[in-house]
């Protein structure tokens, strides 16, 4: 788990925040800006995610205007797997500039 792996980098606990309420990457990004970053004034955002995820972590940030820096995390995945995982995020992309609002 991401958290464990900052413990082990002397990262002070008081500046990690777990998200674990959403549903979904645009409600992920709804929460660093809405809570992390206007309610309660972080300037330094570090999101790690998995290597597939944060390409669409990095586009909706970028939607919201966030300057978020992104860390992949060290999970590895079956070929069939990346496949399957790439092939969702594709999708979320098309939806989100589909569907998506600002």
């Amino acid at each position: 788990m991401a958290f464990y792996y900052l413990m082990e980098k002397k990262v002070n606990p008081a500046d990690i925040r777990i998200e674990s309420e959403s549903r979904s990457t645009l409600d992920q990004i709804s929460y660093i800006k809405n809570v992390l970053i206007e309610k309660s004034g972080f300037q330094k955002i570090i999101v790690i995610s998995d290597a597939f995820h944060l390409p669409r972590v990095k586009e909706l940030a970028e939607f919201y205007n966030l300057n978020l820096d992104v860390v992949k995390s060290d999970l590895i995945l079956a070929e069939d797997s990346v496949r399957y995982y790439n092939f969702r995020e594709v999708v979320g992309l098309i939806n989100f500039w589909m569907f998506g609002v600002k």
